[in-house]
């Protein structure tokens, strides 16, 4: 069997002879939906200026591309052309997957594919004991996880700083991971931890900074995100942009908080709704995190003969039409 994870990075050419070796392989392909490659040629619906597309129509693709100085020299094909090779390709495709019912439901309303299977990502992470949690004095403590780029909140991030240091508001914020420019937020009062190795690290920095919350501020819809489990695994609520599997994922188990998206624009009406929180209330949300599994990994996974798949622990297994 063949499982397709990525094209990301190839340019129209390779993509399009990789296409073409999977498929005259002759024993059938799988494919995992893990980010936006399909659509959009930076993978991620956020435009060359940090602002996000809305998975626009090939008309403003066109004019994104020609903005985008980081498409100098990449043979990319037009957007529409782009869009009918990728609908092709995976509605040859023996099953086509993806982590979130979000993701499913954009791509394939664009690509206009009839069925997508939704199963969220495999985990072992293992979640901290869940202890009651008192309110406390001093600043709120906010902890953003990752690599901080345009698309994970950057600019989001350091607005909230600016805003915050020259209004003199009671919050701290710490990467723990890095950023693009860790000297821009210094300068505002952030503080980066580095980059981590691994799950356990990141968690043991969760830890000692025991942060009131933890802050997603990626501005275009993820198609899972993996740090919203760490989050979760290490009983701290989460707080996120209501859009993307970020948002599916909190509505879902009835955890965090969402705020709204436009928010991302408003660094003071931001912070005032950061500091409004139910700090409370949020931790006694909290839940026992629960990671998907998939024990017989064909059957559960790829719904090859041997059984039907079952419900993982965290989400539906059944598929999503779109």
């Amino acid at each position: 069997m063949l499982h397709v994870h990525s094209l990301a990075g190839l340019d129209a050419p390779s993509t399009h002879a990789a296409m073409r070796l999977i498929e005259e392989a002759g024993v059938g392909y799988d494919v995992t939906l893990h980010d936006y490659a399909s659509v959009c040629h930076r993978n991620n619906l956020v435009r060359p200026e940090g602002v996000y597309c809305g998975l626009a129509e090939p008309d403003a693709c066109r004019d994104c591309i020609r903005l985008d100085r980081d498409a100098d020299g990449i043979l990319l094909p037009d957007p529409a052309e782009r869009r009918r090779i990728w609908a092709g390709f995976l509605d040859r495709a023996r099953t086509v997957i993806a982590p979130s019912a979000d993701l499913a439901g954009r791509i394939g309303t664009v690509l206009h594919l009839d069925t997508i299977v939704l199963r969220p990502h495999e985990e072992t992470l293992a979640g901290v004991e869940l202890k009651e949690r008192r309110r406390r004095e001093g600043p709120l403590r906010i902890a953003v996880l990752g690599s901080i780029g345009v698309q994970k909140g950057f600019d989001v991030i350091h607005n909230l700083a600016l805003d915050a240091r020259l209004r003199h508001l009671p919050l701290e914020i710490t990467i723990i991971g890095r950023s693009t420019d860790p000297r821009a937020l210094e300068t505002e009062g952030v503080r980066e931890t580095g980059p981590y190795r691994g799950d356990a690290a990141a968690l043991a920095h969760i830890a000692r900074l025991d942060p009131d919350i933890v802050l997603f501020p990626s501005i275009s819809p993820e198609t899972y995100c993996y740090t919203l489990s760490l989050a979760l695994a290490a009983g701290v609520p989460p707080v996120v942009f209501d859009l993307g599997a970020q948002a599916e994922r909190l509505r879902a188990s009835g955890e965090g908080h969402r705020l709204d998206p436009a928010l991302a624009d408003d660094p003071q009406r931001l912070n005032a709704v950061l500091l409004a929180l139910p700090i409370g209330a949020l931790w006694a949300a909290r839940k026992s995190f629960q990671p998907t599994a998939y024990p017989r990994i064909l059957e559960d996974y790829y719904g090859l003969p041997g059984g039907l798949p079952p419900v993982p622990a965290t989400a539906s297994a059944e598929e999503t039409r779109v």
